[in-house]
């Protein structure tokens, strides 16, 4: 469901795109929005419940740079799209640790497109 520079991360159990738009926005004396839009950008929010340290260090691996070219199915287009994006990881927590292999859970990334 998306890649990182050509690398697939493992599939997440929340995938989330949200829109944002770029330019300046005010209302006139009647009330009415006016303004100039420049542009529309994604952020792409994924979570993972549990993963295991290789899931998990893939996903770091394409976080390492903190930007990156990401393929992500975008559902304005209905297809899978590309885009240099930030890339941010928002935070993991150990779950469990067995003979040497950890689990993580609670995995959140943002990708931002830049």
């Amino acid at each position: 469901m998306i890649r990182v520079d050509g690398v697939a991360m493992p599939s997440p159990g929340e995938y989330r795109v949200e829109y944002e738009d770029i330019g300046e926005f005010r209302r006139n004396a009647n009330g009415d929005m006016v303004g100039d839009l420049v542009t529309v950008k994604a952020r792409v929010v994924c979570g993972w419940d549990m993963l295991g340290d290789e899931d998990f260090g893939r996903i770091l691996a394409g976080a390492q740079a903190r930007r990156g070219r990401v393929a992500f199915l975008d559902p304005r287009v209905n297809d899978f799209r590309e885009a240099d994006m930030l890339i941010q990881p928002k935070g993991a927590k150990i779950s469990v640790q067995d003979r040497g292999r950890h689990w993580w859970r609670d995995v959140f990334v943002e990708f931002i497109e830049w």
